[in-house]
Order: C-alpha cells, then sequence, then structure tokens
C-alpha cells in the first residue's frame, strides 16, 4: 500500500517563490504549523509532510494550509500543479 503524503514542502516553496512579497517572511514549516494548529503545528506539518500521523489531519487543516500557501488541495494531494 502507498503512503499518502501531502506536499507541503512544495505548497511552501511555491509561497516563497510566487506569492510571498517582498519584506514578508519567508514560510517555513514552523510558521506554516502556527498558522495551521499554533500547538504541536510544526509537529504535525512535518509529520504530514512525510505521510505520518494522518488522522490528526483534518479538512480545516487542509484548508488552512491551502489558505497560508496560496495553493489548492488538488495540489497539495499531488492531482495537479501548479
Amino acid at each position: 500500500r502507498r503512503k499518502t503524503m501531502i506536499r507541503i514542502k512544495e505548497a511552501i516553496k511555491h509561497f516563497n517563490e510566487n506569492v510571498k512579497d517582498e519584506g514578508m517572511p519567508k514560510m517555513n514549516g514552523k510558521l506554516l504549523g502556527v498558522l495551521t494548529m499554533e500547538n504541536n503545528g510544526a509537529f504535525y506539518i512535518s509529520n504530514w509532510g512525510n505521510g505520518q500521523h494522518l488522522g490528526k489531519l483534518k479538512p480545516e487543516h487542509i484548508n488552512k494550509i491551502c489558505e497560508a500557501t496560496g495553493v489548492d488541495a488538488n495540489f497539495l494531494y499531488g492531482i495537479k500543479s501548479m
């Protein structure tokens, strides 16, 4: 069975290269974790990107990741590219 992974690193890269305005801090896993979950967010962002702890991944987290990075869910799940 293939491990499900969401493309968090690619979403962060997309934000830093295409969405981030000058003067804004670069997005990283820690910042995305705070924007997504507040407590323990960086831990889960890292694990979700590696296909772990997916039971904690809820639709509202996907929505927050998409909003924060400027990608959509199809991109996160590898259904389409940007």
